[in-house]
């Protein structure tokens, strides 16, 4: 995700409830200095109740400030190698496709998108349900399916052979953030769930 300062105090606001329904907070902002990412993470450190966190694309920085967690996009750093040097941090990549999955050794978890249609990348047309299903069928580690995820599909993701969902608008894009948050962790919890 790629939250303006306003959006930080958004997520310090959620991160209470986020404590107990997410299992892992990812924080991207591209474009923002290591300082700058630096600086926003520390203050969602000192939140009395989080989940865990972790950082996009710089486990560098996802070491120094003590998150729990680095994701790494398809096309960088192997996760193998990142594995190697961020010992017990969590690892996860980004992937599109069943070819780029079977190359995420190292990893703990991998998403796959676009599952849906997405606004955050226009025209872009999602996968095949056919062959998303195939990619998490052969995947030698958990898959979570991303791009256009929201309460209304996360069932159809699941029962594609998802693990669970990554996802910003479904939750962020909701007038009741909090809600929402509990409304995707029910579902994810309920009857059927992986």
């Amino acid at each position: 995700m790629s939250p303006p300062t306003s959006e930080v105090q958004e997520i310090e606001e959620l991160l209470g409830a986020a404590a107990s329904t997410v299992d892992l907070l990812l924080l991207r902002w591209p474009g923002l200095s290591p300082r700058e990412v630096g600086r926003r993470v520390e203050r969602l450190l000192r939140a009395p109740s989080r989940p865990p966190l972790a950082i996009h694309a710089r486990f560098d920085l996802a070491l120094a400030l003590g998150v729990e967690g680095v994701h790494l996009p398809e096309r960088e750093l192997e996760p193998e190698w990142v594995r190697r040097h961020v010992g017990s941090l969590c690892v996860g990549v980004s992937r599109h496709d069943a070819e780029g999955l079977s190359r995420a050794v190292g990893a703990d978890y991998a998403t796959l998108s676009p599952f849906a249609p997405t606004v955050s990348k226009p025209g872009v047309t999602p996968l095949p349900r056919a062959e998303f299903a195939r990619a998490c069928r052969e995947a030698p580690l958990p898959v979570l399916a991303l791009g256009g995820v929201c309460e209304e599909n996360t069932r159809d993701a699941l029962g594609a052979g998802a693990h669970g969902i990554a996802l910003i608008s479904g939750v962020f894009g909701r007038r009741d953030p909090v809600a929402a948050l509990m409304r995707l962790r029910g579902i994810l919890d309920g009857p059927g769930a992986v």
